[in-house]
């Protein structure tokens, strides 16, 4: 899922580079978007799964008012600091 999303993320920064003033095409934001959801939903088991993770948090810049993506994110610590 990581590595797709790279790609996604990819397409939709060259998008905007091409045509800065109409941004990347509304199927790609919506690929781009639900994966990111996924890929917070999915646990993380290991050191490099949770780093990917937290750079798709940060690159999404979820609001996160009610604490669920930290609440996930501290699980996801817990889990991998148990291996």
């Amino acid at each position: 899922m990581i590595k797709h999303h790279d790609i996604l993320s990819a397409q939709w920064d060259l998008a905007v580079k091409r045509d800065p003033m109409n941004g990347a095409p509304t199927n790609l934001i919506q690929k781009t978007s639900d994966l990111q959801r996924k890929i917070i939903a999915t646990c993380a088991f290991t050191s490099k799964g949770l780093d990917a993770k937290l750079r798709i948090v940060r690159h999404a810049e979820f609001d996160d008012d009610d604490g669920i993506i930290a609440a996930i994110l501290e699980l996801d610590a817990k889990r991998v600091a148990a291996r």
